[in-house]
């Protein structure tokens, strides 16, 4: 039988902070990234005389600037947790966020043939564009 863990619940934006500033760490690696945590409390469009609806988590990180090389800070997307979160949803979205910066830094920085094929930062029409001419290509087989 597998034993039971109380999860703690984090009742407050210290208590996201703590578990991500203290607890989390990423020591001894080729990932350690000097990571920083930014918490906010999400209120309803009413403002903060209502209740919290949760928080906003995202992370800041120290890499190379995709153009000039120079290292500088970079930040990822919000990451929303519901109220009163458990340390473990924290945790996995503190993964889930720092995961997507990973492949985001991988995706920039690979290049074929001095080219980034996997561009990250290719917009949406910039995609279809390439689908559209992929169609084109098709049909003439």
């Amino acid at each position: 039988m597998r034993p039971v863990f109380n999860d703690h619940i984090c009742e407050s934006a210290g208590d996201i902070r703590t578990v991500l500033d203290r607890d989390i760490s990423f020591e001894d690696s080729c990932v350690d990234m000097d990571w920083k945590w930014e918490v906010e409390e999400i209120f309803s469009s009413s403002g903060n005389l209502e209740p919290s609806l949760g928080y906003r988590i995202r992370t800041n990180f120290q890499r190379p600037d995709r153009d000039t090389g120079k290292v500088e800070r970079g930040w990822g997307r919000w990451h929303e947790v519901f109220t009163n979160p458990t340390e473990s949803s924290i945790v996995k979205t503190a993964f889930v966020a720092c995961k997507m910066i990973l492949e985001h830094e991988l995706m920039e920085a690979m290049k074929w043939k001095g080219k980034r094929p996997f561009d990250p930062h290719n917009t949406v029409e910039e995609l279809v564009s390439l689908a559209e001419h992929d169609d084109i290509r098709r049909t003439r087989g």
